[in-house]
């Protein structure tokens, strides 16, 4: 889900490539998801149509010039809706952007730095209804 491009970020725009690509599994960009749409509906939907086929998490923050930014305590609430439809065994990386001198890194733009992937410590909790994405803010 990426709101510059045209295809992908709905659950419609998906089935048909599905449909022709029977193996095919997806990325799952929470960041994006919400930069699509805010109240995290259609990202529920995707979750539910295609969850099964889902290989991997990001989880980021993403800004209306679809640039990362670290991840805010809204973002944190937002993916929250759709932490419970993530099945355990898929990992979830968390996008790490780090700035440069002035706060901009090179063109005055933060810079993805590498990933932390966060295996599952968290997943254990979503039964319990602790909130996973709150344990990765750094």
């Amino acid at each position: 889900m990426d709101k510059r491009k045209p295809v992908g970020r709905t659950v419609a725009e998906l089935e048909p490539l599905f449909a022709a690509l029977p193996a095919a599994r997806f990325c799952f960009d929470i960041g994006h998801a919400r930069q699509v749409d805010p109240s995290m509906t259609e990202a529920a939907l995707l979750l539910d149509a295609f969850g099964d086929r889902l290989a991997e998490v990001h989880m980021s923050e993403v800004n209306a010039a679809s640039r990362h930014d670290p991840i805010s305590l809204n973002a944190v609430a937002a993916f929250s809706r759709v932490a419970g439809a993530i099945r355990e065994e898929v990992p979830i990386v968390r996008l790490r952007v780090r700035h440069g001198p002035g706060g901009g890194g090179r063109r005055g733009r933060g810079q993805l730095s590498g990933t932390t992937l966060a295996m599952r410590p968290m997943a254990a909790s979503w039964g319990n209804g602790r909130n996973p994405f709150r344990e990765f803010r750094g």
